[in-house]
């Protein structure tokens, strides 16, 4: 049903539950492609349900917000939604509707993090669809579980649930179509690259009967891929390039970034580093417009809940009017409502921002395959952070293998010191790119003056002088050598129970000397095997605590390394971490914490 036909039906049906069940189905089926529409409709339903105590359309409309909240990507909101929904299925006893709300519960969980409770939830929405004899919910609840066994690396498993879950008999070949993608994938990650295309071409067939161009998309994405890892390079470009055309046709702009990302690595590894930036640059450009357009999201929920609010609080001013002291009752009680909304509105906001900082970090599995031997400890004061670290593989004009590790402390900690770090972030990422950057020292001139430009600082007293302390260094594995720059740090390598110092330049990015920015120093030093190498912030050192409530300092920081240098990565970072935290004790953090460390 397009929107005309709902509009049509809408105003031909009487007020009731009839009525009330049209919206909601219209909802449910625009959610994904139209999630505003279906939010603000289903808010509508909700209200009209509630009017008349019609507790399957209150269960529906809840649901249907819950899954709006998920899309926005507002997950702690879509809990408390789907909470409500689910409690009244089941009080109704609706199978049907109890299985659909535990399959988006299991959704929340795995984009949260937390793979195994989501299969879990999968697992119980599975039997019940199972015991109401429903089909496609069951091919749904079985695609849910692989798509979480995934997440968590369990291939060979996921592989299995797919395989069942694609035998199932049913009319929606859509799904039939995603669930032979995802077989696809399994196989694209188990190496199994032949029987990967056997699945996608299946896949294709789906998409092309059906005209779903999205389809298209990802086949034509993970194909690329497919080449790539068979080092078939120009035909990976042309297949993403024609997954990246159809792509923006659609106007599909997450997989837009994704497969930009991949042009770029791939022009990387071609040697055309030219097009490698460009194809970067467009990847940084589509992936700020998502943010933004996410942001403006949750602007829109934001001040469409404030204006539920206020039509409530109006209906409840009316009902009293003819008391005086109820009026004014219920007035303070709305103006302490919407403030404790709107603070939580603004921390939801917040933890969201949160997420999309933490996806810009490099994985913790990511990391592990760079440097195996290595712990990163990340302890944000706030709940978004000013530190950041950054690592990747890169290779410098003299054809020399070298892993790059950055760790990062901007200007403040919270909101601005978490933007400033995605600024630093982006430009450590074009470092990998730039012709002219081929040390440490010419890294950070660059971070120095792409600052400067993101910011516009001048000389101007007027300007405020953002910037950010940083510790660069580039290792090569097979020199035994390490190369260091710093702007405000030292980088410390521990050998023999000894401390190897190597101080930074005085001077944050961001600083000018004279008319120019100030430049940085760059460091060679000779590295041994079973070398200790540490990067961090000056949150540690300069947190109070202890009997008397003094600074821990970087004497105390110094002894701290030495001490556990010879335990493994794993135990390093346990006993750090309980250090900081028995220091600490009961008072505040004062800063963001970051700590990096290497084994040779």
């Amino acid at each position: 049903m397009d929107y005309c036909e709902y509009l049509k039906a809408l105003k031909m049906t009487e007020e009731g539950e009839f009525k009330i069940d049209l919206m909601n189905s219209y909802a449910w089926e625009i959610c994904r492609v139209q999630t505003q529409d279906a939010f603000d409709i289903s808010i509508i339903a909700n209200q009209k349900a509630k009017e008349i105590n019609y507790q399957k359309g209150i269960a529906e409309s809840c649901r249907s917000i819950g899954n709006c909240y998920l899309l926005f990507g507002d997950y702690k909101t879509s809990i408390i939604e789907l909470e409500i929904a689910l409690t009244i299925f089941r009080e109704i006893s609706d199978k049907n509707g109890e299985a659909e709300s535990l399959n988006l519960y299991g959704i929340v969980y795995s984009l949260m993090g937390n793979c195994e409770l989501a299969i879990s939830t999968f697992e119980i929405s599975l039997s019940i669809m199972k015991d109401i004899d429903n089909q496609e919910g069951v091919m749904k609840a079985m695609n849910s579980i692989g798509d979480s066994l995934m997440r968590l690396f369990r291939f060979k498993e996921a592989q299995k649930v797919f395989n069942e879950a694609i035998k199932i008999k049913h009319s929606n070949e859509i799904y039939k179509g995603i669930i032979q993608y995802n077989i696809s994938e399994v196989h694209y990650n188990l190496n199994e690259f032949e029987e990967a295309e056997k699945s996608l071409k299946i896949c294709l067939k789906i998409g092309k009967a059906l005209d779903f161009d999205l389809m298209f998309v990802y086949s034509s994405w993970l194909q690329g891929r497919i080449e790539l890892k068979k080092m078939n390079y120009d035909k990976a470009i042309k297949l993403l390039k024609y997954a990246l055309k159809i792509s923006i046709k659609i106007n599909s702009k997450d997989r837009t970034f994704n497969i930009l990302e991949d042009l770029g690595k791939l022009y990387e590894i071609k040697g055309d580093l030219k097009l490698a930036l460009k194809y970067y640059k467009d990847y940084l450009k589509i992936k700020e417009e998502v943010i933004n357009e996410e942001s403006a999201k949750i602007i829109k929920t934001i001040e469409h809940k404030n204006e539920v609010i206020v039509l409530k609080k109006e209906k409840e001013i009316e009902q009293n009017k003819n008391n005086e002291l109820q009026k004014a009752y219920s007035e303070i009680e709305f103006q302490r409502n919407e403030i404790e909304a709107k603070s939580k509105e603004i921390t939801d906001s917040i933890r969201y921002a949160k997420r999309i900082q933490e996806a810009i970090l490099p994985s913790d599995a990511y990391i592990k395959k760079i440097l195996p031997e290595s712990f990163v400890i990340y302890q944000p004061k706030d709940i978004l952070s000013g530190d950041f670290y950054w690592i990747s593989n890169v290779v410098n004009d003299k054809n020399e293998d070298l892993i790059v590790v950055a760790v990062a402390d901007c200007t403040g900690h919270g909101v601005p010191g978490a933007l400033l770090s995605i600024v630093g972030n982006n430009y450590l990422r074009l470092c990998e790119v730039e012709t002219t950057v081929n040390s440490p020292s010419e890294a950070l001139n660059f971070l120095n003056r792409g600052v400067n430009d993101t910011l516009r600082q001048q000389l101007d007293e007027s300007t405020i002088k953002d910037g950010m302390d940083i510790s660069f260094i580039s290792i090569n594995k097979d020199d035994l050598k390490v190369y260091f720059s710093g702007a405000k740090t030292s980088f410390y390598i521990v050998r023999d129970k000894n401390i190897i110092e190597t101080k930074g330049d005085k001077h944050p990015v961001g600083s000018f000397l004279g008319e120019e920015l100030k430049p940085f120093t760059n460091h060679e030093l000779d590295l041994k095997t079973g070398d200790q190498l540490y990067l961090f912030t000056d949150g540690f050192a300069d947190q109070f605590g202890g009997p008397l409530g003094k600074k821990f300092k970087y004497q105390s920081f110094k002894k701290l390394l030495i001490s556990v240098s010879d335990l493994s990565m794993k135990k390093q970072k346990e006993e750090i971490l309980k250090t900081f935290k028995k220091w600490k004790g009961h008072l505040e953090q004062v800063d963001d914490v970051c700590v990096f460390s290497v084994k040779i």
